[in-house]
């Protein structure tokens, strides 16, 4: 009873706490393919062998085949997950910690902010794209930059938006 009281006097602190443990599990969960050299190959592929985009096993022999000794036909490993990914991979991890929170609303509502954020500042990166195709001098990036963050910080959109809006 006595314990109950506690828990029940400090509601928030345990809250929290429990919340700290979930992000910190889920953080961990996909954090280890970043720091377990181990993991690296079975989510992302070998790099030398694989393309960006590929994925599951293909045939043909990579260098660290021929080093090997192993035929050209054998399988090579391209990841569960297009090794591309793996340079984006921390954005997964941010994505976590800016949404995750103490009931299922807000979280859902905070992981449609990021995504709505995410889809701004790729939508102007790819009209960058269209403007310069060879790609634009420093001076008009910096002009854009500023102009796109001036933009986004003045449209009042919800915090988590221009969170991962600015984060690209």
């Amino acid at each position: 009873e006595e314990v109950l009281s506690f828990q029940k006097a400090h509601q928030t602190f345990f809250s929290n706490f429990a919340l700290a443990g979930i992000v910190a599990f889920w953080i961990t969960l996909f954090g280890l393919p970043s720091y377990c050299p181990a993991l690296l190959p079975v989510v992302f592929g070998d790099e030398e062998a694989c393309e960006d985009y590929e994925v599951g096993y293909k045939s043909g022999a990579s260098p660290a085949n021929a080093t090997a000794g192993k035929a050209a036909e054998d399988q090579v490993w391209c990841g569960v997950l297009p090794r591309y990914y793996h340079s984006q991979w921390a954005t997964v991890v941010q994505m976590i910690v800016f949404t995750a929170y103490q009931n299922t609303g807000v979280t859902v509502r905070q992981a449609w902010q990021g995504i709505t954020g995410t889809t701004i500042a790729v939508l102007n990166h790819a009209l960058m794209e269209i403007i310069y195709p060879d790609g634009a001098n420093n001076a008009f990036v910096w002009i854009d930059t500023l102009g796109f963050f001036f933009v986004v910080l003045a449209s009042g959109a919800a915090e988590n938006t221009m969170k991962f809006s600015m984060n690209w």
